[in-house]
């Protein structure tokens, strides 16, 4: 009885390990993605606030890869520039996920790559970052919408 009842909590313990996977929260629907909304990068005491156009793919595991960004608007977003791409996107749940390798260039500094954890709203389809720190000393925040709604599933 004994080993039976060892065998059977080892079969159910190994069953719980290897589903997780199965469970891992996502994002859909898959292909391309596009989206748009304002940022803004602090660099010690200077703020820049810019809007950000960005395009990506969203991967049949769930993924998605920022593939190409472009920062426009006041004087100054034009010496802006992103690096690292392309940048994973994960879903942490149905509310949060997770940019990495974030990183910027400018005359005013230059940080990451770095992880950025942000909120997200399905019902919007808008990712918020709210004063996220960046190796090298920079913060970024900001809210984007991405077309078409993207989802994040649990």
């Amino acid at each position: 009885m004994r080993k039976f009842i060892s065998q059977t909590f080892a079969a159910l313990s190994l069953a719980a390990l290897t589903s997780g996977a199965a469970f891992a929260a996502g994002i859909t629907p898959t292909g391309a993605f596009s989206g748009i909304g304002t940022i803004t990068f602090s660099f010690g005491p200077t703020t820049v606030s810019c809007t950000a156009n960005f395009t990506g793919t969203v991967d049949a595991d769930g993924t998605a890869e920022v593939t190409a960004v472009s920062i426009t608007g006041g004087s100054f977003c034009p010496l802006v520039h992103v690096a690292a791409l392309p940048w994973k996107v994960t879903a942490a749940g149905t509310t949060s996920g997770e940019i990495a390798g974030m990183a910027i260039s400018s005359p005013f500094g230059s940080c990451g790559p770095s992880p950025v954890n942000f909120s997200w709203s399905n019902s919007t389809s808008e990712l918020t970052m709210n004063n996220v720190p960046l190796s090298g000393g920079c913060h970024v925040t900001g809210t984007l919408t991405t077309t078409p709604s993207l989802v994040f599933t649990p």
